[in-house]
């Protein structure tokens, strides 16, 4: 998981024009609005999913950190705002069914979050193990990244796995330039697991 930040980003016009009468709802945001809000989350968040960190391949979903049925004060808060994946692992394509393994924003529904993507103090409280398992010491927020939001399926801990392998491989070959310790290659490649994977 990694930082979500919003320093640098503007709330869209349509949005702050659509706000501006109180009696306005989410469900009536337009649906241009919403597409100008879909691009700028995944421009801001450098094309990957705020949860489980893969790509975009196709539509960016509008997240409600704090869920509008927990509260809909914020349900137009641009703050509130994460772009997400459509949360759906296919089981099989061939067979063009709709059956899939659920994650991200699609397997947490309104449940509330304890871990929040726009915390430095919370993303620095998640780490990987060796197998690619997402994980935190913090008990709730340990909940929240293999319950809440199932980001242990086998298929994302491969897909991180793999990223980690790959970057841990660029790293030993880069070695003879950078002359780093075996215990500094390895965390050099723990960090870059924070970059998004396939």
């Amino acid at each position: 998981m990694i930082l979500i930040s919003k320093d640098n980003v503007t709330e869209p016009d349509c949005l702050k024009e659509f706000k501006a009468d109180s009696k306005n709802k989410y469900s009536q945001l337009p649906s241009s609005c919403k597409a100008e809000i879909r691009e700028l989350l995944k421009f801001n968040q450098k094309g990957v999913c705020a949860y489980c960190q893969q790509k975009f391949r196709s539509e960016v979903f509008i997240e409600h950190y704090i869920s509008q049925k927990a509260n809909r004060n914020v349900s137009l808060n641009f703050e509130n705002f994460l772009g997400v994946c459509s949360g759906k692992n296919y089981l099989n394509l061939e067979a063009k069914t709709n059956e899939h393994e659920a994650h991200c924003s699609n397997h947490r529904g309104s449940t509330l979050l304890h871990l929040d993507p726009r915390i430095l103090d919370h993303i620095n409280m998640v780490s990987f193990n060796n197998d690619g398992t997402i994980l935190s010491l913090d008990t709730q927020f340990n909940t929240d990244l293999n319950i809440t939001l199932n980001l242990n399926l086998p298929f994302l801990k491969k897909r991180r796995k793999d990223a980690f392998d790959k970057m841990f491989a660029n790293l030993v070959s880069m070695n003879k330039t950078l002359k780093l310790n075996k215990k500094e290659l390895y965390q050099k490649a723990k960090n870059g697991i924070e970059k998004p994977f396939e």
